[in-house]
């Protein structure tokens, strides 16, 4: 399976991250907490079920596919159904920021999911 997210550059910022089932790929956009208002992270290395590991959660650059044809700066949310980022918010996690037009490409992105 094609990483979600590749890392382009940037300084991400990390928090420790166990999960409770399953392990997580390098690469993998991992929602945190429910998707009303809240974000999620990043993987850099896997991270095996059960064992602490850390998501990245802001401020890193990502190559992700988006799901829909939009502007450099669309503000778009991550769709964990479709491992894409998308406009809709309903039922999303927040992502950040794409920073380069794009219609169903991997494009550059910021993460950065405060409100």
């Amino acid at each position: 399976m094609a990483q979600a997210a590749v890392y382009v550059r940037g300084d991400p910022f990390f928090m420790e991250y166990t999960p409770a089932s399953g392990n997580v790929a390098s690469g993998s956009v991992v929602v945190l907490g429910n998707t009303a208002g809240l974000g999620c992270g990043v993987a850099h290395a896997d991270i095996a079920n059960g064992v602490q590991g850390a998501l990245a959660v802001r401020d890193g650059r990502y190559g992700v596919t988006n799901s829909g044809n939009y502007a450099a700066w669309t503000k778009v949310w991550w769709d964990a159904g479709n491992n894409k980022t998308t406009t809709t918010s309903t039922n999303n996690a927040l992502f950040g920021y794409q920073l380069e037009a794009g219609n169903n490409a991997v494009v550059e992105t910021l993460h950065f999911p405060l409100q």
